[in-house]
């Protein structure tokens, strides 16, 4: 197999696995990423909607979110350049009834992978256990592999599961990644997230794991290692479950 059939091939088996990778058990905390008013509300229910639903069922204890206010990175590096910011989810979120006591923003995050080292660090504060990562459904690779690397560089591994929305309009205008230009998912996911993804993964598999401590993520091999043994290696604190550190194999 060809390296660009080896990645779209791991392309495709990260999207199928992690379309039905929901939580089947309570979580501590549901996880919003930071996105775009187009993005939030480009899915059925929205963003919010969902989130607030987790709490309402008993299926979540705490909502986090980023809590920049809105700075992405140069030159969106100004509040409400990158994405509405911090005050926009609080808005929504308390006009749907989720009090100040069960909101927790994490430190500012300025792309992917530092809103996962923020989030990261927020949880290993509170002691959280287990987490729904909610976002739009084709940001999902790019963060978990991004989630994977800032829980092995902080050594804090909890239970992380990514909650894809049910229905998503694909042609609804929105503002893109960093807010740059206005696009639509069916765009934005060949534009713009397919090169995203394999670049993370590709600076990140470069020397594992000095690499995606470096600010990167993890490879797919390790991605597809983690959602394989994730009980086991949150209840061990210890990633991979190899020794010494080796790539996984993918079988």
């Amino acid at each position: 197999m060809s390296e660009i059939e080896q990645d779209y091939s791991n392309l495709a088996r990260a999207a199928f696995l992690l379309q039905s990778d929901q939580p089947k058990n309570p979580v501590d905390t549901i996880y919003i990423h930071g996105l775009s008013r187009g993005m939030v509300f480009s899915t059925d229910p929205s963003l919010f909607g969902i989130a607030a639903e987790y709490l309402r069922a008993g299926k979540a204890n705490y909502i986090s979110f980023n809590g920049s206010d809105g700075e992405g990175m140069p030159p969106q590096d100004q509040p409400g350049a990158a994405w509405p910011g911090k005050d926009f989810y609080i808005d929504n979120l308390n006009s749907r009834g989720i009090g100040k006591e069960r909101r927790f923003p994490t430190g500012p995050g300025l792309h992917t992978r530092d809103e996962a080292d923020k989030f990261i660090s927020l949880a290993k504060e509170m002691e959280w256990r287990s987490a729904g990562i909610l976002s739009v459904g084709y940001h999902s690779i790019r963060s978990m592999s991004c989630m994977v690397a800032a829980m092995e560089t902080q050594n804090y591994f909890l239970s992380a599961h990514f909650i894809v929305p049910p229905t998503t309009d694909a042609w609804s205008p929105m503002l893109g990644s960093q807010g740059v230009e206005e696009t639509y998912t069916f765009r934005e996911i060949a534009e713009k997230e397919i090169p995203s993804i394999l670049r993370y993964w590709q600076r990140g598999g470069a020397n594992p794991p000095d690499s995606w401590r470096a600010g990167y993520a993890v490879p797919p091999a390790y991605l597809f290692h983690y959602m394989q043994h994730r009980d086991e290696i949150v209840a061990q604190q210890t990633f991979p479950l190899l020794s010494p550190l080796e790539t996984p194999t993918q079988t």
